[in-house]
Formats: C-alpha cells, structure tokens, sequence
C-alpha cells in the first residue's frame, strides 16, 4: 500500500484538477452531447459515402450549425422590419436622428486629438462608464462564441471519436465484467438517442405543421386577424415544444389571447370570432397535442416511462438551470440503466 501512495495521490490530484477544469464547462459538454446525438445520424450517413471521419464529422456539424444560424437571422430580420413599422407608426424621425447624431460626433471627434481622447477617457466618468458597458458586452459576446466553438468542437471528436472512447471505457471501467459494462453503456447510448434524436425530430415536425396549418389557415382568416409570418410562428412552436409538460401551449395560448384582444380592439370580435376558435383548436390538435401523442412515441419508442421523463424535464432545469432539460434525461436513463444492468451484478 505504501509503495502506491504516490500513484493514489496522483490519481487524486488529477481527478480533482478534471473536476475543476471541467464543472465550470458542465452546460457545454452536456449540449456537446445533446448535439452529437442529434447529428450521429446524419454523420452516419455521410460517412458511409465519404469514408473520411474528420470531413464526415465537419459536413454534419455545418448542416446542423446552417439551419440554426438561418432561424436566428430570420428571427432577427423580422424582429428589425417590426420595430422600424413600429417606430414609422409612432412617427419617430428616427432617421434623421440617426443622421444628426453622426454629423455631430463626426464634427467633433475630427476636432478632438488622440491626447483629448486619453485625457477624456481618464476623467469622464460617463466615458468610462460607457467603456466599461462595452467591453462588459464585447467580454460576453465573446465569452459565448467561445462556448458554442468548444461545444461544436467536442460534438466533432465524440462523432469521430466516440466508439474508441466507448471501447476504452469498456476495457478500464470494470475490467473483470467487460460484457456488463458493454450492455450498460449500449442501454445508455439507446436511451439517450431515442430521447434527444426523438425531440429534436419532434420540434422540426411540429414546426413543419405549424408553419403548414397556419398558412391554411390565413385562407380563411378575416383581414383584421390574419397570421403574419407564419414560418417564424412555426419555428417558435417547433422550438417551444421542447419545454416540459407546457410544450405548445406556451404558444398558441398567449397568440389566442392576443388574437382576441385585436379583435375587441378593432369591434370585430363579435362577427370573426369564429377564427378565434378554429385557430385554437387547430393548433392545439394538429400542432401541439397530435404530433406529441402520435408522432413522438414512434420515435423516441417506449424504453422509459413517460411520467419518468417528464419528472426529468420539469426537476432537471430546477436543479440545474436551463443545461438541466438535458441534464435530468441524462441523469435519469444513467440510473435507470444501473438499476437494471449494473445492480443485479453487484448482488451477486
């Protein structure tokens, strides 16, 4: 024992410099793997065709990352078109605002020298204020485009690399019962695939039949209350659904209220109320409720009780924050699994 104190030590060191290196990482690794589950299908795919891991690995993540990058600039251009109609419906001149404010600083910085610039910086408490805001959001932007590269890039590894890391988990981890631990880490690799792979593909079907039910239905909508952007609405219900037990809902409830405020607004509610009614049930059947009891449990099959997982899903983000929707499945089909595979070989 004493001729391996050292090796412990050692060992002990560096689990806890891991431990360290890695908790404050915790949420990118746990959406690493939220992505490489979504992908390993399609890098599947492409592997077959390429026989190349690193490019296979590299086209995936891009057709994953492309549609994702699409979505956000969209919901950004339309977020700009509605606030510009906004601000030209309030009438505020903020054109000629914009132009004003850059005629005058342009006058004066032409005016002002590097040194009034130092000296300015050094006694102005609102310039360092405004400074210290700036490089406040420049250190978060940052701080963000350097956590979504280090997820894509273990998501990259795990796709070209993640049957050796099983392989050696298999051979070290339990080392005199191999088998066992080959069936437990496939029971996991099952579970979370159907879990994460039968969501994600969820939330795209229902943002396809959001996107299709409501363009039908703006062909019998009244003027006052057609749906704008229905491809953007479709998205944001593809994405909603992925919240537990409230799903949907979070959408189409709050866009029939907003509906039938619009309606009392303009003293319509009385004769195209009826729209009203056909939108709420519409969505709530053929895009929240329908794809959920059909569509999901076809693919994410029935391995886990369903009350389980949305335990999971209501208890994972309380205790974990918003990286808990996917740390409690996780958390959840690791204990399953060792209760069925890893505990009747410790009673023996």
């Amino acid at each position: 024992m004493r001729r391996n104190v050292f090796w412990i030590l050692l060992g002990l060191a560096s689990a806890y410099l891991l431990y360290r290196m890695i908790v404050p990482f915790v949420n990118v690794v746990v959406y690493s793997v939220f992505v490489y589950y979504v992908g390993r299908p399609f890098y599947r795919r492409v592997q077959r065709r390429l026989r190349s891991p690193e490019l296979s690995a590299f086209i995936t993540l891009f057709i994953l990352l492309l549609p994702v990058t699409l979505i956000i600039l969209y919901g950004l251009g339309v977020a700009s078109i509605e606030l510009l109609n906004l601000m030209n419906a309030m009438q505020v001149p903020y054109a000629e605002t914009i132009d004003r404010m850059i005629a005058e600083y342009s006058a004066v910085l032409a005016q002002v020298s590097p040194q009034d610039l130092l000296k300015m910086a050094s006694e102005d408490k609102g310039f360092q204020d405004m400074w210290n805001l700036l490089t406040s959001v420049l250190v978060n932007v940052m701080g963000i485009v350097f956590k979504v590269m280090l997820m894509f890039t273990i998501a990259l590894y795990l796709l070209m690399d993640g049957r050796h890391l099983r392989d050696w988990a298999v051979k070290n981890l339990y080392p005199s019962k191999c088998e066992v631990t080959e069936k437990f880490l496939d029971e996991v690799d099952t579970d979370l695939y159907k879990v994460f792979f039968g969501s994600i593909m969820t939330a795209v079907f229902i943002a396809f039949m959001g996107a299709a039910v409501f363009s039908a239905l703006n062909t019998i909508a009244p003027p006052a209350l057609r749906i704008p952007y229905v491809v953007l609405f479709g998205m944001i219900c593809g994405v909603v659904s992925l919240v537990p037990a409230v799903g949907v809902a979070l959408f189409w409830v709050p866009a029939a209220v907003a509906m039938a405020v619009e309606a009392h607004l303009n003293g319509v509610l009385l004769t195209d109320g009826w729209f009203i009614i056909v939108f709420t049930l519409a969505t709530a059947v053929l895009v929240d409720w329908g794809p959920n009891l059909l569509f999901k449990p076809k693919i994410t099959g029935r391995r886990i009780h369903s009350g389980l997982m949305m335990m999971a899903y209501l208890l994972g983000p309380v205790a974990f924050g918003l990286a808990g929707l996917f740390i409690g499945p996780i958390v959840l089909v690791v204990a399953l699994n060792f209760v069925k595979v890893i505990l009747p070989e410790l009673r023996k």
